[in-house]
């Protein structure tokens, strides 16, 4: 299991998307911080931009419903539109829209990868919005390529882990991207999602 300073040092987005370029993961290109100015620096005028916050909230409306901070689609005329101050007050992660099919979320344990493919008809970005409909989501265990296998060991040994979950996705050129990585991230929606997967047989009783 992960040392407590391990998982910490691990949560860390900069060194996750640096380490992963640093295996061959390819992380889409990224901007932490809150000028336009260097987001228009980067990214140009393009209308494929994601933003995510730098760690997940929630809040509550006064009727009782619930809404999450997910990662959102947004383009630089979008952001040009808000009021001035208002991106600067809020420093979050900008990153390039990778355009993809489905998304993976793995589950790395030790040296076994069980890998699972997330597909959805809805077109939301993140997959998590509709992880519970399973009207617009099918998810299903997949084999990643060999070499995507041993960039992942790669990626878990240098920030110290043996047990994490990692989003990744491919592009349509089928090349592997990588997202996220959570040393205590979310995995038994796939255990319960696909009865046959043996996550919890790997761990002692």
């Amino acid at each position: 299991m992960n040392s407590p300073s391990s998982a910490i040092r691990a949560d860390n987005k900069m060194l996750q998307l640096r380490a992963a370029s640093e295996v061959g993961l390819s992380p889409p290109k990224s901007y932490f911080g809150s000028s336009i100015d260097r987001v228009k620096e980067i990214f140009g005028n393009t209308n494929k931009l994601v933003i995510k916050p730098f760690e997940p909230f929630s809040w509550r409306y006064a009727d009782g419903r619930t809404r999450c901070a997910f990662a959102s689609r947004a383009s630089i005329s979008l952001l040009d539109n808000y009021e001035a101050g208002t991106v600067l007050a809020a420093p979050a992660i900008f990153q390039e829209e990778i355009v993809k099919d489905f998304d993976i979320r793995a589950f790395v344990f030790g040296d076994q990868i069980h890998a699972y493919k997330i597909y959805q008809t809805s077109g939301r970005l993140d997959s998590r919005e509709d992880l519970t409909d399973s009207n617009v989501t099918t998810i299903s265990k997949m084999d990643l390529p060999l070499e995507v296998q041993e960039k992942v060991g790669l990626l878990m040994s240098k920030m110290g882990v043996e047990v994490a979950c990692m989003d990744l996705v491919p592009d349509r050129n089928g090349e592997y991207h990588f997202l996220d990585l959570n040393p205590s991230g979310n995995w038994l929606f796939l255990e319960s999602n696909v009865p046959d997967s043996s996550i919890l047989s790997k761990f002692p009783d």
